[in-house]
């Protein structure tokens, strides 16, 4: 076994190109993205010590975990709404959330949902998730 080469590790796909779920007017959001290592985020005080708590739950018990955690009460679910924010930050590489902001456009909470997804396992998850949205709403339709 050799250790993987530096060039090899320069080469490494940094970004992707993903589709989100459409804004409310039906305009498809395809994105690039990169996903952040929420360990990361944390020690480099990008996710500030206020929203540590929604950070840990996260990452104990996924975005569902932390939402049945803001569920609970108003600032945790207010903690885990500006954690949204700055993992969507720190996430969307073409267009920033910086330049989305600026042009008064606003994510849908799905969206960020799903952004969250994928910081935490990439496409696959995003499509896991889109998977298991779609049995939910087809079961709503029944």
């Amino acid at each position: 076994m050799q250790v993987t080469s530096l060039d090899t590790l320069r080469q490494m796909k940094r970004t992707e190109i993903i589709e989100l779920t459409n804004f409310n007017d039906g305009t498809p959001c395809v994105v690039e993205v990169k996903r952040p290592n929420l360990m990361n985020l944390i020690t480099t005080n990008k996710i500030p010590n206020t929203l540590l708590s929604a950070a840990m739950s996260m990452f104990k018990g996924g975005v569902g975990g932390a939402a049945s955690e803001a569920m609970e009460n108003a600032k945790s679910l207010k903690d885990l709404a500006s954690l949204m924010q700055t993992i969507a930050e720190n996430t969307l590489v073409t267009p920033t959330y910086s330049w989305l902001k600026e042009n008064d456009i606003e994510l849908t909470e799905d969206q960020l949902v799903e952004i969250l997804n994928y910081m935490q396992g990439g496409a696959q998850a995003l499509k896991s998730f889109r998977d298991k949205q779609k049995c939910s709403e087809s079961n709503k339709s029944k």
